[in-house]
């Protein structure tokens, strides 16, 4: 079976996602890695993710707590702040009872992390294409080549469509 490129989250068709939680990476998901700013196209994204009925989380792996609060206030959706970081599940936060129910799903651009985190909450996984920045850190790079050896033993769900 061939596997098809992802498409960056900008791309993505999130339409048919409603009513999930939804666990939203943000560097290079949502913009290059220590962002700032966000596209355009990323926070309409996340708007109709918010306006059909998602609850979505920024989970992110990045120490800097504060920008993650930033973000999520100008997208308005959640930032978790957990000491654990992905793929422990515990890194999602506490989910209140009402939501438990909901489906689970992890939008991301690193299948050892994203892709992991999704497959131990028993989340739907896409895997999204990197958004990338050329003042990346090479440990940053790091990461992504080692992703990138290792993507192929993995499942997720190919791009284009969240349904």
């Amino acid at each position: 079976m061939r596997r098809e490129t992802a498409c960056f989250f900008a791309d993505m068709d999130v339409s048919a996602l409603r009513d999930s939680l939804v666990a939203l990476d943000i560097d290079g998901t949502l913009g290059a890695h220590d962002c700032e700013e966000l596209a355009p196209e990323v926070l309409l994204q996340v708007s109709v993710l918010v306006t059909n009925g998602n609850r979505v989380r920024l989970v992110s792996n990045n120490t800097d707590s504060e920008r993650a609060r930033r973000l999520a206030a100008r997208l308005g959706v959640e930032a978790v702040e957990s000491p654990y970081r992905k793929p422990d599940i515990r890194a999602l936060g506490d989910i209140p009872v009402p939501l438990q129910e909901q489906p689970l799903v992890v939008i991301g651009d690193k299948v050892l992390t994203d892709g992991l985190f999704a497959k131990r909450l028993g989340a739907k996984f896409y895997k999204v294409a990197i958004v990338r920045s050329k003042d990346d850190p090479w440990s940053v790079r790091t990461h992504y080549i080692i992703d990138w050896l290792v993507r192929s033993f993995f499942q997720y769900t190919g791009p284009g469509s969240a349904g």
